[in-house]
C-alpha cells in the first residue's frame, strides 16, 4: 500500500520529489487514493521509458511525443473547483492546469529514468532535460511540443524545485477560492503555503495576507 508522507514533513525536506509533494498537497484538501495515484504514475512512466536514449535531445523529444495525448491542458475559461490543480484528479482525467501537468510529467519521467525537471518563466511552466539539450523545453500548453527557449517572450527561464512549484499551485488555489468565496479552502491553501521554505520577507508578507484572510472568514 502506497504511503502518503505529510505535507508538513515534505515541505521541510530538501529534495522532495514533485510527485510525492503533489500527492501530499492533494491529501490536505480531501481523501486521496495513494495506490491509484501510484499506479497511474507507473503507467505513464512505462510509456516514457521507451523514450530513453543516450542522446539527450532525442530523449526529451521522445518524452514530449509520449506525453502528447495523455496529459493535456484544461482550457476551461473558468473553474469553480480545484480539481485541475491537484494531481489525483488530473491523472484520472488526463487533463488539468499546466502546473499539475508538469508535476505529473516530472514524476513519471523520474520513474522512467529520464531526468526531466520543471523550468518556469514569469507566466508559464515547462519541462527541460537536466542532462543537457539546453535551450529546448517541452510546453504542456502546446501539446508538449519542443520549443526553443529563445523564442519565448516571457522573460528568462529558471529551474523550479518541487517546493517552488507547490508554492505556485497553492497560490493559484488561494487566488481562485478567495475569488469564489470558498474561504475555508483559501485559508488552508494559505496555511500550507507558509509551511514551505521561504525567504523571511516573503513569509512576512504571507503572514499579513493570511491574517487578512482569516479576518474575512471570521
Amino acid at each position: 500500500m502506497a504511503r502518503i508522507t505529510p505535507f508538513g514533513v515534505l515541505s521541510a525536506c530538501h529534495g522532495a520529489r514533485h510527485g510525492e509533494i503533489a500527492v501530499a498537497m492533494a491529501a490536505e484538501f480531501g481523501t486521496v487514493d495513494a495506490d491509484a495515484v501510484d499506479d497511474a504514475l507507473d503507467v505513464l512512466s512505462v510509456g516514457l521509458a521507451a523514450a530513453r536514449s543516450r542522446d539527450v535531445a532525442s530523449e526529451l523529444l521522445g518524452a514530449g511525443e509520449h506525453l502528447d495525448g495523455l496529459l493535456s491542458v484544461d482550457l476551461s475559461p473558468t473553474r469553480c473547483d480545484n480539481d485541475d490543480l491537484l494531481l489525483p484528479p488530473v491523472l484520472t482525467a488526463g487533463t488539468g492546469h499546466e502546473l499539475a501537468l508538469v508535476q505529473a510529467a516530472a514524476e513519471a519521467s523520474r520513474r522512467a529514468g529520464i531526468d526531466l525537471g520543471v523550468v518556469a518563466s514569469r507566466d508559464h511552466v515547462y519541462l527541460a532535460h537536466r542532462g543537457g539539450a539546453e535551450g529546448i523545453v517541452l510546453s504542456p500548453r502546446h501539446e508538449w511540443r519542443a520549443i526553443e527557449a529563445s523564442d519565448l517572450e516571457e522573460g528568462d527561464l529558471a529551474w523550479r524545485c518541487s517546493h517552488e512549484v507547490s508554492y505556485l499551485v497553492l497560490g493559484e488555489i488561494l487566488r481562485r477560492t478567495e475569488h469564489t468565496g470558498v474561504l475555508p479552502v483559501a485559508l488552508r491553501a494559505s496555511e500550507l503555503r507558509m509551511k514551505l521554505p521561504l525567504e523571511h520577507r516573503v513569509l512576512d508578507r504571507l503572514k499579513v495576507e493570511h491574517a487578512r484572510l482569516r479576518a474575512r472568514l471570521n
